[in-house]
């Protein structure tokens, strides 16, 4: 798994996730308003094949701070991954 944020000037950044929580933080950028590292993570989306895009907001000051990208290794898809994990039955022949 590769976090990464981009913020709202553009720019991306690499991120990690602070233990099991929604907070992820970055060492490289700081909110422009409060100077807290840390952001909260919005609904999940799919963006591409392997990678799910999500709302940031700053955890200081609640200001959005951008996106919060989170690509993951799959082997057919994070649509077909949900679609299994979620319970969906598939008949392929």
């Amino acid at each position: 798994m590769t976090w990464s944020i981009t913020t709202p000037d553009g720019k991306t950044h690499e991120a990690k996730r602070w233990g099991e929580t929604a907070i992820i933080y970055t060492t490289s950028w700081n909110c422009p308003a409060c100077n807290t590292n840390g952001v909260r993570l919005g609904a999940r989306t799919i963006e591409s094949r392997d990678t799910y895009v999500m709302p940031a907001v700053c955890d200081g000051c609640g200001e959005p701070s951008g996106e919060v990208r989170l690509k993951v290794d799959t082997l057919f898809g994070l649509e077909e991954d949900e679609a299994v994990l979620l319970g969906r039955a598939r008949v392929y022949g």
